[in-house]
């Protein structure tokens, strides 16, 4: 029987989705998501201070989940500072951005070659179980990351 080692990190910050490039006037290419930025740089501080072990090299499987922002049509008004939800509120987003872009915006930042300290690069991700919904009153938007090494 082999003893798997488990590593949960919990990132804040608005999800950003990685994925559409776009190519300025003067042929550079950058990302259309002007949100990636400081997400990929939370994601590597949260690193940083949460993780303290080696740089992963071997296989790992992969559990993310996204917690995305509500708007404000799912708060009730006369008790909004309390966190009240709206019973009809959805619990699964829906929307916009795509899970699997998201998933991206993610495990580049844990590589060592996009300035990330957990894995040595993405490429070693053998399986991932990705889901996003809507935070849950009292809490902070962002994402909670299980890696499971094999």
């Amino acid at each position: 029987m082999s003893s798997s080692k488990i590593i949960e990190l919990r990132f804040y910050g608005e999800p950003a989705p990685q994925g559409s490039k776009q190519v300025t006037r003067w042929g550079a290419i950058r990302e259309v998501s002007k949100k990636i930025q400081p997400w990929r740089a939370s994601i590597q501080y949260a690193c940083q201070v949460q993780y303290k072990g080696p740089v992963i090299t071997g296989p790992v499987s992969l559990e993310v989940v996204f917690v995305m922002p509500r708007s404000k049509g799912h708060w009730s008004k006369s008790i909004k500072k309390n966190g009240q939800l709206l019973p009809s509120a959805p619990v699964e987003h829906t929307k916009t951005p795509d899970v699997d872009k998201l998933l991206r915006g993610v495990l580049d930042p844990l590589t060592i070659r996009c300035g990330g300290c957990v894995l040595e690069d993405d490429s070693i991700v053998v399986s991932v179980q990705a889901s996003k919904r809507y935070q849950r009153a009292h809490e902070e938007v962002g994402a909670f990351v299980t890696i499971k090494v094999l």
